[in-house]
Parts: structure tokens; sequence; C-alpha cells
């Protein structure tokens, strides 16, 4: 039906409903792919096309964890995939904060992975704060990721997984060369201070072995 609507000469495919929402919106954020794939053979359509709050067919796609979808519209000439929303967050990002390692994987190629939102956050940041290790393993593979970026206040990704996450969490950062495991917010506070004052004896083990290991 939308091949066959697709055909009217009068039809304007970039179109959008009171919230900016367009018709390559909609499919994307329902994961159907077959009918953002038609959509994107229309001309004229924006790829790139916004909400009034900023979220673009690839953010609904990323949101959903629908990585076929994804895919397709990462193919899309034009396609700006580090746009970022009224909060500073990107496909990359929200994706992440969904922990859809498998959507995030399609993304990494192509997203910056040093992005920040509004808040100094970027996705490797979102993803030890929400517990995903399987996510921030995904993302720690990605080339010119820098592992000890902090917020404007010094929170690094490693202190949000100690200060909230498991320890699976922190032992993939842990993991990752060139790690900062000593580096402290503006409070002067590190990972294994935020570890200790939640309690977490296996996490604190870790990352005391790290820090002998680094001194």
């Amino acid at each position: 039906m939308v091949t066959a609507l697709l055909v009217v000469p009068s039809l304007d495919v970039n179109t959008s409903d009171a919230a900016g929402n367009t018709t390559l919106m909609l499919a994307a954020v329902g994961g159907h792919t077959d009918t953002v794939t038609a959509l994107l053979a229309a001309p004229g359509l924006d790829v790139s096309a916004a909400t009034v709050n900023g979220n673009t067919a690839l953010m609904w796609a990323a949101g959903g964890g629908h990585t076929k979808t994804v895919t397709a519209l990462l193919d899309a000439p034009g396609i700006d995939v580090d746009a970022a929303n009224e909060h500073g967050s990107t496909a990359l990002m929200i994706a992440t904060m969904g922990d859809h390692t498998e959507t995030v994987t399609a993304l990494l190629p192509k997203a910056d992975v040093s992005t920040a939102d509004n808040v100094g956050l970027t996705s490797l940041m979102m993803a030890a704060m929400g517990d995903h290790p399987d996510t921030v393993t995904a993302l720690l593979a990605a080339p010119g990721l820098d592992v000890n970026a902090a917020t404007e206040k010094g929170h690094t990704a490693l202190m949000w997984a100690a200060g909230g996450g498991s320890a699976e969490t922190v032992t993939a950062l842990l993991d990752a060369p060139g790690i900062n495991v000593d580096a402290a917010n503006e409070h002067g506070s590190t990972a294994l201070m935020m570890a200790m004052m939640g309690g977490q004896t296996e996490m604190v083990a870790a990352l005391q072995v790290a820090s002998v290991a680094c001194a």
C-alpha cells in the first residue's frame, strides 16, 4: 500500500504531524523495515528530518532496538548519524540507554562514540550508569573511544559503574587499555571510594587490585 501511495504526484513524503513526526519516523519507531526501505526510495525524502524535540527516524529506530531498520537508515544517502535531540542525545546514546547491544554495534562504524550530551554524558558513561556490561564491551571496542572521558564535574564511566553498577560492568571497564583507575571527580572521589560507599565488596576488591597494578 505504501509503495502505491508513493507514486501519487501530489503526495508530500515529508509531511509531519503536530509533533513533527513524519511517515518515515512512524515506520522507524515500529521497526517496519520494508516500509522504511520503500520510503527511502521516495524522491525528495528528508531522511534526517527531526521532530519538535529533535528526534529523527534513526533515533526512533535505535530506541526501539530495531537493528534491521537502523541498518536500512544508515545506508541512506545524507543520513546524519550523529544528529542530537534537545537533550543532546544521539541515536547511539539512545540505543545505549535501552541496552540494545546489537543496535549499538550496528551504529558504531558510522557514529561518533566520543560525543557527549548536554550534561557531558557519553555513550560509554550511559552504558556504565545503566549497568549494561555487554553494551559497555561493545563500546570499548570502538576506535577512538576515550575510556577516561569525564563530565564537567569529573565523573567517568568507571565512577558511574562503581557508584551504582555491577562488578561485571566494572570489570569490563577495568580491562580497557589506558583506564585511569584512580581518576577523581570534583569532590576528590574515585571509583574505589564510590564502590566502598555502596558496600560493593566484590567491586572494591577488583578496583583495589587494579589500582595497585597501575601504581
